[in-house]
């Protein structure tokens, strides 16, 4: 036997089916953005801790450091020579006038020429001098002592009009402990010993070193009024060349 429904009874069924599809789809959507992401496989954590474990220690950069300079290197001395010298030539015949040799003096090049050291200063003053015949000019640079201490100058003497020139000041290294030493503006080759002052340069073929004062008592017929010693020796341009290259 066939059951009848009535058409509102099916209406009924309709909705009511329709809320539960309704309801569960609602409900899965819920359930699926809910859902944690699925753990990583026990294996593979342990693989990456190892990994991690495995990493070389970081050491932090060292800090930027200026890289040392070498330590500064001492310019080697100039060798100090000894420069044997002669006897002068040309002695005197003054008989109150007394030439002694002077058998050396010691010489190295410095700034400026050259630097001459006596081993004593016994007759007042000391001298390095050049005589320039083609200007007819004696050139001459002294050490001696002055009312408050050692001086040094150079001058000269010109023949032709009978003036000194004008003085220049010169070096004095040091105290004389060892010697006196001052720096002359003297230079040489094989040929001749220059000196340079005043803008001017005076050559000869050979240079004089003498212990001697620096002023002398003369008679009207320019003889010497009073004893004097002098202790002289000369060089030539090529041996003070040698001594000071």
């Amino acid at each position: 036997m066939t059951l009848n429904r009535p058409p509102r009874f099916r209406r009924l069924v309709a909705v009511v089916l329709m809320s539960l599809i309704a309801s569960a789809c609602s409900g899965a959507t819920t359930n699926t953005s809910e859902t944690p992401s699925t753990p990583a496989p026990v294996d593979e954590v342990e693989e990456q801790t190892a990994d991690v474990d495995e990493q070389p220690d970081v050491v932090d950069d060292p800090p930027d450091t200026e890289p040392l300079a070498d330590p500064p290197t001492d310019e080697p001395a100039t060798a100090t020579v000894a420069l044997a010298l002669s006897p002068d030539p040309d002695g005197s015949t003054d008989p109150l006038e007394t030439i002694n040799h002077l058998e050396s003096v010691n010489v190295w090049s410095a700034d400026g020429g050259v630097a001459v050291q006596f081993p004593a200063m016994d007759n007042g003053g000391l001298r390095v001098e050049i005589n320039d015949a083609d200007q007819g000019v004696d050139v001459f640079c002294d050490l001696y002592q002055g009312p408050d201490g050692l001086l040094s100058n150079c001058s000269g003497f010109n023949h032709e009009t009978g003036q000194f020139l004008d003085p220049e000041d010169a070096e004095i290294l040091g105290e004389p402990a060892d010697g006196y030493t001052y720096v002359v503006p003297l230079a040489a080759d094989q040929d001749y010993v220059t000196i340079t002052f005043g803008g001017v340069s005076y050559q000869a073929p050979f240079v004089i070193f003498s212990d001697s004062p620096g002023m002398v008592q003369l008679n009207p017929d320019g003889s010497l009024a009073a004893a004097v010693v002098r202790t002289v020796g000369t060089a030539t341009a090529a041996e003070l060349a040698t001594a000071t290259s």
